[in-house]
């Protein structure tokens, strides 16, 4: 990964629900995931917490 890009966050949309599959998604970078179905409330919410942390 490029060291430019380190403080960039990361936000997964998946239609996966499993823990394993959430956790590898967060080991693999991810600040964020949220899982399908999602309303766009729901999505803005979360942009907005990574772009605020």
């Amino acid at each position: 990964m490029a060291t430019s890009f380190l403080d960039t966050p990361i936000l997964c949309l998946t239609t996966e629900i499993e823990p394993a599959t959430l956790a590898d998604a967060k080991a693999r970078g991810a600040q964020e995931v949220v899982c399908k179905p999602y309303t766009p409330q729901e999505l803005l919410t979360a942009i907005q917490q990574q772009l605020t942390s």
